[in-house]
C-alpha cells in the first residue's frame, strides 16, 4: 500500500520511490505516532496491550507474519508469471549493490508497516473498539485505510478491493491474538517482496533499487497493470489464504 500519510511529497507522484527517500519521509511521522501512542497510554493509564502493542512472543508473531507474507507474494507473482501475465526480464542489481539495496528496502518496508499498522490498527482501532465494538471498529478503520489509497496514481478498482480485504484480514489478525505484530510482519514482507524482490509496482507506485525486473502483460484484471500484483484478481486468492493462516495458525488471545 502507499505511504498514505506522507506520500513522500510530490516527488512520489513523478518518479519511482527510493528506499532511503522512504526512510527519510517516514522517520518523523512514525516517531510522532509512537510518541502519541505512548502519551495516550500514560493519559488513559492503560498498558500497551490495550492498544494491541503487547502480547506474548511479539517477535515470533512478526516472524510468522513475515514468512507468510513473503510466501504469498511469491506465490502470487509466480502464478502471474506462469499464466503469462507478468514477464521476468532478468536482474536489475547484482552483488554488493543488490545486498545493500535489499537491506535498505527492508528497513523502509518495516517502517511502512509499523506506520500504517500503528496508525490504523493500534490506538485508533482499540479506541473505536471500546466505543462501538471490535466489528464496527474494524469496518471504520478499514474504510479509512482504503480511503488513504484512493488517490494513488496507478491504483485501480481491483487494487482498492484488495486494500479493503487486506485491511479486514489484518483486523482479524489483530483481534485473534490481541496484538498487531503478525500484521506488521506480513505487511512489511509483502511490501519488500513487491518492491525490492520482484520489482513490481506497489499500490500504483513503482520503486527503484529492485532486484528483479518484471513487467505486466495482458489484461490488467489478471496482471494488475500499473497497480501491481494487488490489482490482479489472483490477489483475492492470496488474501483468502492469509485469512486461513490467521484462522489456523494464530492462537486466540487468552491462549496467546
Amino acid at each position: 500500500s502507499a505511504l498514505m500519510f506522507t506520500h513522500e511529497g510530490n516527488a512520489r507522484l513523478s518518479h519511482a520511490q527510493t528506499a532511503l527517500g522512504t526512510v527519510k519521509a517516514l522517520t518523523l511521522v512514525l516517531a510522532s505516532i509512537i510518541v502519541a501512542t505512548l502519551t495516550m497510554a500514560v493519559i488513559e493509564r492503560r498498558p500497551l496491550d490495550d492498544y494491541f502493542l503487547g502480547g506474548r512472543r511479539p517477535i515470533l508473531r512478526a516472524a510468522q507474519g513475515a514468512g507468510i507474507g513473503l510466501a504469498l507474494i511469491a506465490l502470487l507473482v509466480g502464478a502471474e508469471i506462469g499464466l503469462g501475465a507478468l514477464g521476468f526480464e532478468g536482474f536489475a542489481a547484482h552483488g554488493e549493490a543488490a545486498l545493500i539495496s535489499g537491506l535498505e528496502w527492508a528497513l523502509a518496508c518495516v517502517m511502512i508497516a509499523l506506520l500504517e499498522e500503528m496508525a490504523m490498527r493500534g490506538y485508533l482501532l482499540a479506541r473505536l473498539a471500546r466505543s462501538f465494538g471490535f466489528r464496527w471498529a474494524a469496518i471504520i478503520t478499514t474504510v479509512l485505510f482504503a480511503a488513504g489509497h484512493f488517490t494513488n496514481l496507478g491504483e485501480g478498482a481491483l487494487g482498492l478491493v484488495s486494500v479493503v480485504l487486506v485491511g479486514l484480514v489484518f483486523c482479524y489478525a489483530v483481534w485473534k491474538p490481541g496484538s498487531l505484530w503478525w500484521a506488521v510482519g506480513f505487511h512489511a514482507a509483502w511490501h519488500w517482496g513487491e518492491t525490492y524482490l520482484f520489482g513490481t509496482a506497489d499500490s500504483g507506485f513503482p520503486a527503484s533499487g529492485n532486484l528483479l525486473i518484471t513487467h505486466p502483460h495482458g489484461p490488467e484484471w489478471m496482471s494488475g497493470g500499473p497497480t501491481g500484483p494487488e490489482g490482479s484478481v489472483l490477489c483475492f486468492a492470496m488474501l483468502a489464504l492469509a485469512a486461513a493462516s490467521v484462522r489456523w495458525l494464530l492462537p486466540k488471545r487468552d491462549a496467546a
